[in-house]
């Protein structure tokens, strides 16, 4: 088994998704969970070789991590190779075979990495990340390889080496010219050729178009020249040496020993250039941009028109592709050839036109397909007419069509029109939609004794906190005088939209400043929800008005709900909020005591302190509908604080009795270890009730060990106490096994989703298992949750869980019930116990 991180990981540099080829169930789940805990994604954990190769032909990962002996008929090495065959995936061999034979073997598979086990997690993670990089290069160098075969191929270009002393030269694309370089200096004119020569031999560069014979070909062709012959740009440039500056043979480091070019056909070019001069008088007077390019796109001309136009100069776009370079985006794929074949040869329309600063215009372009003759390539003209003034005129109308003049916000139509849209949206993804309908409380009043102009201000200050109150994705609208809308989008519970209208009833209650005088106004909101109030915009806009309406008749500045179910569980939630307050000061939440017993023997050890409320009236109230509400509300950091004290008054008055009280756990929200001084105040009710903190155990999740250095901090400090931390609901959060050993911890308690399963699913016994193993090398001692019946008992003592907690094993009661069992099992002589204050 791989040795454990002895300090925490530092920040990851790539996440990426992993499979795991291992054999031994507990070394793989360890693994997983250490990849887990590094911000890796485990696709999968395997342990054979045919079941790796189908894991990465299903899954591609973008790693493998291998075992070289593993079970199956091929082992780590076969299946890398394998792997390296069909998808090229990078794979790490973890192994604790070093031996040439086995490393000869494995460097077949080229490997990207290579670990002998007993290895650390930085190890690990510093090997996988380097091999990722090393994966990466390779693909990159191999795209690049392809890249710029793929660019030489469409720019029709042929690279060329040549040895001026000896006259000889090779292609680098064989069989691109016929007869091969020699045949291609043949096709040069006698003086053109010796000029090149001699520019070679001074070992200045040659950069420049040549006229070549037309037989033979010089270089690939794609059309035919009317004259017989064609015209060559040559590039080529002399180096002194096999290497630059290296001398060879003897001779001077500035004596050109070797030439390298490139060779491209621009006898097309050469044509339409001759072409578009001849029509160069009707480009310089049309007012219209007019850009004419080869068969390829690539300009050839423009005119003056088209230099005020974009700010590009004719010279910075001779040669680039028309497309590439001004449209924005590019016509679609297949328009050239398209346009080819069009019966009348020409497409009319509008297009976007990045000019040369960026800004983009829009124009109405004219693309026209123009043939030399009968069996020539054609060309294309664009001609272009700005037509962005127009287009900003006819947005500036739409906008105002669909936005009210006073406020900004969208008017009635724009309103309908994502009204419906978010409502279609619901529909497939299965969402609700809140609509508020807001009407302004005494808006006439104040518009009457103030001016219409102080009307208009409030109107606008209304409009400006909508905005700032909702979300992107929600909407405010204006529908005419005081009458506003907002539609609340993806809403997941009813509550949502409640606290949003709470919310901006609060807001339109605040104080506004208007000209140096102060209005206080209100609203009335009335809330409906599709698609239990109206399955379509014209059902929802009169229910969230009805709820207006009854908003108003209610006493104005109030939400009113036109879904009487909405209403009833916003109460609900309201009620349970402010019954909780109020549940401290009447004495409302005491604490129940579920026993936990040793499995050995079944000996009490100890119990959990678990919240209960029963209000005035005598209902239950249960936790899981309370807990919640103190969670969000911030209640839980007083309600924990009052948890606390009980339970150390309880200790106390067992212990005055001669009650021996086993060990007590009381849970700790994550959310009073973040805030706060928990530990100090624990410190302090531990001195005050003199209870010993050995008889004390905090439980905590695995997200309170998550959330922050704070939290960490504050638990050092308890456990510094004497006082015990176990994990609560362990297996559920995904925390790392590997990093338990690192956290002050005393005890695992397993989840009881795990001990449900036992003793029929076999995945949940070897989870079982595994956290059992692991707590005793780590020095934790185990508890496990949930126990109903005598099989998962049963099979719990068999893999050695310590300790268990459950309705089979004892109910929870509250405190006199369970001092009355302490007093049950007390060696001596016993009190009564002291009834606590209220």
């Amino acid at each position: 088994m791989s040795a454990v991180v002895d300090t925490p990981l530092r920040p990851r540099l790539r996440t990426a998704s992993i499979v795991v080829v291992e054999d031994e169930r507990i070394v793989a789940l360890d693994l997983s969970h250490r990849l887990v805990e590094m911000g890796y994604r485990v696709l999968r954990t395997v342990a054979r070789g045919e079941d790796a190769l189908r894991a990465v032909d299903t899954l591609r990962p973008d790693l493998v991590l291998m075992d070289i002996n593993i079970e199956g008929a091929i082992d780590g090495i076969e299946a890398a190779c394998r792997i390296r065959e069909t998808s090229r995936t990078p794979v790490v061999f973890m192994t604790a075979y070093a031996e040439d034979e086995t490393l000869a073997r494995a460097q077949s598979s080229r490997p990207y990495g290579y670990l002998i086990k007993p290895y650390e997690s930085r190890e690990l993670h510093a090997t996988i990340q380097v091999a990722l990089a090393r994966h990466d290069a390779d693909a990159a160098v191999e795209r690049s390889e392809e890249r710029l075969r793929l660019a030489m191929d469409a720019a029709g270009l042929v690279v060329w080496d040549w040895d001026p002393r000896t006259d000889r030269g090779t292609l680098a694309q064989p069989g691109a010219v016929p007869g091969g370089l020699s045949s291609l200096l043949a096709g040069f004119g006698e003086a053109d050729l010796e000029s090149i020569r001699a520019s070679l031999a001074r070992g200045q560069p040659v950069d420049g178009i040549w006229p070549v014979a037309e037989s033979p070909a010089p270089v690939p062709s794609t059309g035919t020249d009317e004259a017989g012959g064609r015209w060559v740009e040559l590039h080529a440039k002399p180096l002194s040496g096999t290497r630059l500056g290296e001398a060879r043979d003897g001779a001077p480091a500035t004596a050109p020993t070797r030439v390298v070019g490139l060779l491209r056909d621009v006898t097309e070019r050469r044509q339409a250039e001759e072409r578009l001069r001849q029509a160069g008088i009707v480009l310089q007077r049309i007012a219209d941009a007019i850009v004419m390019t080869d068969a390829r796109r690539r300009i050839v001309s423009v005119n003056p028109a088209f230099v005020a136009l974009t700010g590009w100069s004719e010279a910075e776009v001779l040669g680039r592709d028309a497309d590439a370079l001004l449209h924005d985006p590019p016509h679609p794929a297949g328009f050239w050839e398209t346009l080819v074949h069009a019966p009348d040869g020409h497409w009319r329309g509008e297009v976007g036109l990045r000019r040369r600063d960026g800004r983009l215009l829009v124009a109405l372009e004219t693309a026209s397909r123009v043939p030399e003759g009968e069996d020539d390539e054609v060309r294309y003209v664009l001609t272009c007419s700005d037509l962005t003034s127009m287009r900003s005129a006819q947005e500036q109308l739409s906008y105002l069509a669909h936005h009210d003049v006073l406020t900004g916000l969208p008017n009635r139509a724009l309103l309908d029109e994502r009204l419906d849209h978010e409502l279609q949206r619901a529909r497939r993804l299965g969402h609700g939609v809140a609509l508020m309908f807001i009407d302004l409380d005494g808006f006439k009043t104040i518009n009457d004794s103030l001016g219409h102009a102080a009307g208009d201000r409030l109107l606008q200050e209304v409009a400006r906190r909508l905005r700032a109150s909702i979300r992107d994705a929600d909407t405010s609208a204006r529908l005419g005088g005081d009458e506003f809308v907002v539609v609340m989008t993806d809403l997941a519970q009813p509550e949502d939209a409640s606290r949003l209208a709470e919310k901006l009833l609060a807001l339109l209650s605040e104080p506004v400043d208007i000209g140096g005088r102060t209005v206080k106004g209100s609203a009335s909101i009335g809330v409906a929800v599709f698609p239990q109030d109206g399955g379509d915009r014209g059902a929802l806009m009169m229910a969230a008005d009805s709820a207006m309406y009854a908003a108003k008749a209610n006493g104005r500045n109030h939400v009113s709900f036109y879904t009487r179910a909405l209403a009833r569980r916003a109460r609900r939630r309201l009620d349970v909020e402010q019954g909780l307050r109020r549940s401290l000061e009447r004495g409302e939440l005491t604490l129940h005591f579920q026993p936990i017993l040793a499995l050995a023997d079944g000996q009490l050890v100890a119990a959990e302190a678990l919240l209960r409320w029963r209000r005035e009236d005598g209902v239950p109230v249960a936790p899981q509908q309370f807990v919640p509400i103190a969670e969000d509300s911030g209640l839980i950091e007083t309600i924990g604080l009052f948890v606390l004290e009980r339970i150390c008054e309880h200790a106390s008055a067992w212990i005055e009795a001669g009650l021996m009280p086993p060990r007590l756990c009381m849970n700790v929200s994550p959310r009073q270890l973040e805030r706060g001084d928990f530990a100090g105040r624990l410190q302090r009710m531990l001195d005050s009730s003199k209870l010993s903190p050995d008889r004390l155990e905090v439980e905590v999740t695995e997200t309170a060990l998550r959330s922050g250095a704070g939290s960490l901090r504050q638990l050092d400090t308890i456990r510094g106490l004497g006082v015990r931390i176990a994990i609560d609901d362990f297996g559920t959060g995904y925390s790392s096994l590997s990093a338990l050993k690192h956290l002050p911890l005393d005890r695992l308690k397993i989840d009881r989703s795990f001990v449900h399963d036992l003793p029929g699913d076999s995945s949940a016994a070897a989870i079982v298992e595994t956290i059992v193993a692991m707590s005793r090398t780590l020095g934790l001692a185990v508890t496990a949750e949930g126990i109903e019946t005598e099989a998962q008992l049963a099979a719990l003592r068999r893999i050695g869980c310590e300790d268990g907690q459950g309705y089979l094993l004892g109910v929870p009661v509250d405190a006199e019930a369970f001092a009355q069992r302490l007093r049950a099992a007390a060696p001596g002589p016993t009190g009564p116990v002291r009834p606590l204050r209220p």
